[in-house]
């Protein structure tokens, strides 16, 4: 996985390959806690995705996937 600084990991906007688009951190994190914790992915209305086991994937691969 990629290294990414502590501060871009938290705030910086970036690029999703499931939306195909550049996002905010906070997008980000209502994607990821979609496919972990449950979070309906209809309830994100700036992104149009299917919550489907190839996107899991996709997300999971992303290095900001991980809120370690």
């Amino acid at each position: 996985m990629a290294e990414i600084s502590l501060n871009d990991r938290l705030y910086a906007d970036r690029f999703c390959p499931i939306c195909k688009k550049n996002i905010s951190a906070d997008i980000c994190y209502e994607i990821v806690m979609s496919f972990t914790a449950g979070f309906k992915i209809e309830s994100i209305p700036e992104v149009d995705i299917d919550k489907n086991a190839e996107n899991e994937a996709i997300c999971d691969k992303c290095p900001y996937s991980d809120l370690s």
